[in-house]
């Protein structure tokens, strides 16, 4: 069972992608933000209603889910930008490197000393982070400069992910957690929309709505799935798995993204290069 959430929670992680990339060519970022967390916060009410856990959280647990939802809807909408700009192929792989600036946090910041193998995985995670960064052209094969947009969703998805780890120890349930920082993120969103020069909620369009609406869906089912894994099973087993969710967003792109997102050897060298850095690192911290 723990395998199969661990690779359910991967193969639904390929699809946000894949959603957003199509709801993206009807709508917007903001839109894609807020429809996103608002399913996923639907997803997550009936869970709660169904399961009805323990709702017991203290108040400094309360204040980093506060945090981590806010972080959360920053980290989804660079993310967003960058599917728009890069396509999910590109972005999304370079997301998932977030192990790497969550490990220079933690060594620079709280004295961490990585052991060999954890360094071997930092540097395969950077070369592919370069490899997809390059983009070959006749004059050579300069930066790509947007994905410096990617990089930055990276690290604040690490940061996101270093705080709900803490926040996690203050919670009977990572249900009611999850569903804090959801609802966090989704009033974040709402202000943002609302708080812009032209607010476009309103005026979504059915297609933008319901690819966001799917992306959402996917993202509350595969959070469930990963919590339930990593407290089911093993980390030494979740991890590999769950880290293989580039891979799906590249076998999808290659799918139903055609004549969309055209998948390279460079993007496909990238990327593994990537996922190997991230097991490696998942395994030996």
């Amino acid at each position: 069972m723990t395998i199969f959430l661990a690779l359910a929670a991967a193969f639904l992680f390929g699809w946000i992608a894949i959603f957003t990339k199509k709801g993206l060519a009807f709508g917007n970022v903001r839109q894609s933000v807020a429809v996103t967390f608002g399913t996923d916060l639907a997803f997550l009410a009936c869970l709660l209603v169904v399961t009805r856990p323990a709702f017991r959280i203290s108040w400094a647990g309360l204040g980093l889910f506060v945090f981590d939802g806010m972080l959360a809807m920053v980290g989804a909408a660079i993310l967003f930008v960058s599917v728009h700009r890069l396509g999910p192929a590109i972005a999304y792989p370079i997301k998932n490197a977030a192990p790497l600036p969550a490990l220079l946090l933690a060594v620079l910041f709280l004295g961490e000393q990585p052991g060999l193998a954890v360094v071997a995985g930092a540097l395969l995670t950077a070369v592919g982070v370069i490899v997809l960064s390059l983009q070959p052209v006749k004059g050579g094969i300069p930066w790509k400069v947007d994905t410096f947009i990617s990089v930055l969703s990276a690290f604040i998805f690490a940061l996101d992910n270093i705080i709900r780890r803490v926040a996690l120890q203050e919670v009977d349930t990572p249900l009611v957690g999850l569903f804090v920082a959801v609802f966090v993120s989704l009033v974040c969103a709402f202000i943002w929309d609302v708080t812009g020069p032209s607010p476009t909620l309103l005026k979504i369009k059915p297609r933008a709505a319901l690819f966001f609406g799917a992306s959402g869906l996917c993202q509350g089912i595969g959070l469930v799935c990963l919590y339930t894994a990593l407290q089911s099973g093993l980390v030494s087993v979740v991890v590999p798995l769950y880290n293989l969710s580039p891979l799906f967003v590249l076998l999808f792109s290659w799918l139903f993204l055609k004549g969309v997102e055209k998948i390279t050897g460079r993007i496909l060298a990238g990327t593994l290069s990537i996922v190997s850095g991230v097991i490696l690192i998942g395994l030996n911290s």
